[in-house]
């Protein structure tokens, strides 16, 4: 791009546009074209080389960059509103140096939403930054999209216990029915008296007992 330009900050024109197309799909591999160069600044055109890098080599950072952005905008727009809320309670003790109270508030609230924006550009960038250079995440997330689970083994009977269960059921006809637990006692009422012949009702004796 130095040698094309020469320092200039003209727009592209077709012809440079396609040769330097053609050098990023020879060179680089980067699926690029001609009319997506032309008529661009040299900054545009890096941003354009630099963002079809990136989704020939890295595919995995723009995810990454924009789980970021939307965590990073999410904390910062709830710390922006817990601000408002502060600003709106005090904005009224400018009428005191006689200032219009909803004039100064938007004023103070445009800054504040400003700032929020700056900061919020400048915590990103600086988080892409760290976990590019961070060993562990290029063992980590570049690797991310390569990283398969292998199934897993089924388990299975011996062919012992298979044969035995196979003659067992066979022999008695499929497989054995439980019955039901049954009560077949006598049944013995709340009020009644109380088998044990204490005289007593059923449910002041072993009523609890029992259950």
């Amino acid at each position: 791009m130095e040698e094309m330009f020469e320092g200039s900050a003209r727009p592209c024109d077709p012809e440079d546009a396609n040769e330097l197309a053609e050098w990023a799909r020879t060179t680089l591999g980067l699926n690029v074209t001609g009319t997506d160069l032309a008529n661009n600044k040299p900054e545009r055109i890096r941003e354009l080389l630099w963002n079809a890098f990136d989704l020939r080599y890295r595919p995995e950072m723009r995810p990454m960059e924009r789980g970021l952005l939307l965590h990073q905008v999410d904390h910062s727009w709830k710390n922006h509103l817990y601000t408002m809320d502060h600003l709106r309670s005090g904005i009224g003790l400018v009428g005191y140096a006689q200032e219009d109270p909803k004039t100064a508030y938007k004023q103070e609230g445009m800054k504040e939403f400003r700032n929020m924006w700056e900061g919020i550009e400048d915590k990103v960038t600086e988080m892409v930054f760290r976990m590019e250079e961070s060993d562990a995440f290029a063992e980590t997330m570049w690797v991310i999209s390569s990283t398969t689970h292998a199934a897993a083994p089924k388990l299975q009977a011996p062919a012992g216990d298979q044969q035995q269960q196979m003659s067992t059921n066979a022999a008695g006809g499929g497989e054995k029915k439980v019955d039901p637990i049954r009560n077949r006692g006598q049944k013995v009422g709340r009020n009644d008296p109380c088998p044990c012949g204490s005289g007593k009702k059923y449910k002041n004796c072993h009523m609890r007992q029992t259950a």
